[in-house]
């Protein structure tokens, strides 16, 4: 769950439902207990200032555990858009929230990262949440729910429903509709036909960046 690359983009995190302005102040220290990939890459063993400001560029907020958690309990999901577009009142109260959250490196949940069977390894974590009156609220998850191992396993419908969601506004029904079926017939399909398996964006939708960088 806590990986980037595996990180549930588009769910729902944890029970805690949108309109509760509340709920970030509440958080007086944030714990995650962790493996060594998600503390020092995208932690804070990282050492970087820059996964815990929401100035930052996507690619780095991406890669910060810290911002995706305070994401999570300042909005209750993290979309792979609506997770970047926040108000400048929402930037304060998340840079306030992500300077409280700290990575620890915890050799159980290294041993399960690396663990060989599928059936064991996880990218989870514990996390301990101390909240303002001092109590404390821990749970773990060594999966994210959506995976096959995990609460509720995605089913067909649910990677459909992400297609959509994630192609919205780049390519037509149409397209979409042909691309499904298109992997539907994969088994039968000749090495020539593989070019099909691909998504075709409609004309107009991509537009010259206005600036050069190194990609």
């Amino acid at each position: 769950m806590f990986d980037h690359a595996t990180w549930p983009r588009g769910s729902r995190c944890g029970s805690r439902r949108r309109g509760s302005p509340t709920w970030p102040a509440r958080q007086k220290k944030i714990v995650l207990e962790t493996s060594h990939h998600t503390h020092h890459v995208i932690g804070t063993d990282a050492q970087d200032p820059q996964k815990i400001d929401p100035d930052s560029p996507r690619g780095t907020l991406d890669h910060s555990i810290m911002f995706a958690i305070a994401r999570c309990i300042q909005t209750g999901e993290f979309h792979k858009d609506r997770a970047y577009q926040m108000t400048q009142a929402e930037k304060d109260e998340l840079r306030a929230l992500m300077a409280r959250i700290e990575t620890q490196f915890d050799q159980r949940w290294e041993d399960l990262y690396h663990d060989q069977d599928p059936n064991v390894q996880a990218y989870g974590g514990r996390m301990i949440v101390t909240l303002a009156d001092g109590n404390e609220v821990a749970d773990e998850k060594t999966r994210a729910n959506a995976h096959p191992g995990g609460d509720t396993p995605w089913q067909r419908p649910d990677y459909e429903a992400k297609l959509a969601d994630y192609t919205r506004d780049l390519v037509s029904d149409a397209e979409r509709v042909r691309f499904i079926e298109a992997v539907n017939g994969m088994d039968a399909i000749s090495g020539d036909d593989l070019a099909t398996i691909n998504l075709i964006v409609d004309a107009g939708r991509l537009e010259a960046p206005e600036t050069r960088g190194i990609y």
